[in-house]
């Protein structure tokens, strides 16, 4: 396995809000081949792949600066020279490089869980996101409770996220906010692009008790709009009913308080 890194030109931030967080994500995802673990921080890119990525990262960095240009009229230098890759040689470096990688927005004092960071694989790892990048571990409570037992964290660990039943009246806005996280998607763009919204209905169709004409007040669509949204399978619902009972994934929002935590800090890679 190889860990690369691409850092922002003077810890200058990559993204301060979640769009283009998500834009930036995408492109990783659509190039870099063979990922085992990728997170964005907001002024650099840490990628665990089974071969050397570096030349795609590169791509990354090229694509996304001129993406910056056109959507955040950037015009100066944004990324360093990408450096080549680290081997990571045995799976003891593997398995802590990975952890290290997924830590990241802890040890930056972003959020005070690896779960709460959206912009990672750790989510996919523990079987919460709707396109997961890689894997889930057989075993992810175990895997969460090895991962989260940190410094940064809770030295005993975190918990897992718990679940909410159906049958209680499940607050829309709540819903909206798990939805988000799971989507990786802001909330606002929830509401604005149909395919999103169509995913937002199917969720509150498939795990609330609020009929319809409830549900079409409270997002602003019609009846038939609510009406015509299939519903979800057992294993999204399931996941939703996770992240909707848990703190840790409130919704990609404005001025985020996981975003507006970020300060340049001594670089430690």
């Amino acid at each position: 396995m190889f860990h690369l890194v691409a850092h922002a030109v003077g810890q200058r931030p990559l993204f301060t809000d979640w769009e283009a967080g998500r834009a930036l994500w995408d492109m990783l995802a659509r190039r870099l081949a063979d990922p085992v673990a990728l997170l964005l921080m907001p002024d650099h890119v840490h990628a665990v792949t089974r071969s050397d990525q570096q030349a795609a990262l590169v791509e990354v960095a090229r694509a996304f600066a001129r993406w910056s240009t056109w959507h955040r009229d950037g015009a100066a230098p944004l990324w360093e020279p990408v450096p080549a890759a680290e081997a990571l040689v045995d799976r003891q470096k593997q398995q802590r490089g990975i952890r290290y990688v997924h830590l990241n927005p802890c040890r930056a004092g972003l959020v005070s869980c690896p779960l709460a960071w959206p912009l990672s694989t750790y989510r996919d790892r523990l079987g919460l996101a709707a396109a997961p990048l890689v894997r889930r571990v057989g075993d992810p409570q175990a895997l969460h409770r090895w991962t989260s037992s940190d410094g940064s964290t809770q030295v005993q660990g975190t918990p897992f996220p718990g679940t909410v039943e159906r049958d209680e009246r499940l607050d829309l806005e709540v819903l909206a906010g798990a939805v988000s996280e799971w989507l990786r998607l802001p909330v606002a763009s929830l509401r604005a692009h149909r395919l999103h919204r169509v995913r937002l209905l199917s969720a509150a169709r498939s795990m609330t008790t609020w009929s319809h004409g409830q549900i079409a007040a409270a997002y602003g669509v019609s009846r038939p709009a609510v009406s015509r949204a299939p519903t979800l399978s057992p294993a999204e619902v399931a996941v939703l009913a996770r992240l909707a009972a848990d703190a840790r994934a409130p919704g990609l929002v404005e001025r985020d308080p996981r975003l507006l935590r970020w300060r340049p800090r001594r670089r430690r890679d």
